[in-house]
């Protein structure tokens, strides 16, 4: 999804990197570890941290963060409608991609977290070409002269993308499997039992009514509005913030 975007702006797709993909799980890790939600963990450490943690070397990053959203298509759609994120979504320089989906317990709230990371890996110095070797010459012959050697490699400076916000991707991680969120399942649970619900209170309704059953008590209309509101509370509950 991810690349879709870029694709619709003449933008090459990133490719997966294992190493950033282990950035973005050890960075969610020490979310739920230290119980914070956000780029900078209250010890003071950046998210650069953890791509030199996996020997990943850059010379552009940058970080997209995202909890509690139902499914892929509403992180990418969150992150495109926030400017930041959508710079970093959007962003030419960036190459590589790596990708956490990560469930877990947040402030005492069952949370999940996505961590999306963008990098550009700094380039391999080309080799340096050997000169042929040659027969060593007669003493009476004079030594070729040797030619001008070649300089060191400039030093490329690293450079952090400014705004550590960054793109939503995948519809699945790099091994193919689905994005699941316990939050969806919850949900989705949640609406099912309250749809069984709702579908036996008016069915008792319906047959209480056809066969005239008299009753001593009965409060189904207040059943009914009860778990109706119940069940339109769930469907329209959004959950889900991007950083």
């Amino acid at each position: 999804m991810t690349n879709q975007k870029r694709a619709e702006q003449g933008l090459p797709p990133l490719t997966i990197n294992g190493k950033l993909n282990e950035a973005a799980q050890r960075k969610a890790g020490d979310m739920f570890a230290f119980n914070y939600w956000a780029h900078n963990s209250p010890s003071g450490r950046d998210p650069w941290s953890f791509f030199h943690e996996v020997d990943y070397q850059y010379i552009y990053a940058g970080e997209n963060l995202a909890r509690d959203f139902m499914n892929s298509e509403s992180v990418v759609e969150a992150w495109m409608n926030s400017p930041t994120h959508r710079e970093n979504v959007l962003n030419g320089r960036y190459k590589e991609v790596g990708l956490a989906v990560v469930n877990g317990t947040l402030n005492g709230v069952e949370t999940t977290l996505v961590v999306q990371l963008f990098g550009t890996p700094t380039p391999t110095p080309a080799p340096v070409a050997q000169k042929p070797s040659v027969a060593t010459p007669a003493a009476s012959e004079s030594a070729p002269t040797p030619g001008p050697e070649l300089g060191e490699a400039s030093t490329i400076e690293e450079k952090f993308s400014l705004t550590p916000a960054a793109l939503a991707q995948a519809e699945e991680e790099e091994n193919g499997r689905p994005l699941a969120s316990p939050f969806s399942l919850t949900k989705t649970f949640a609406v099912l039992l309250l749809g069984i619900i709702l579908g036996v209170l008016i069915l008792d309704v319906i047959l209480v009514s056809q066969r005239r059953i008299v009753r001593l008590s009965g409060r189904n209309l207040a059943h009914l509005i009860f778990v109706t509101m119940l069940l339109l509370a769930v469907i329209l509950t959004t959950q889900g913030a991007v950083l």
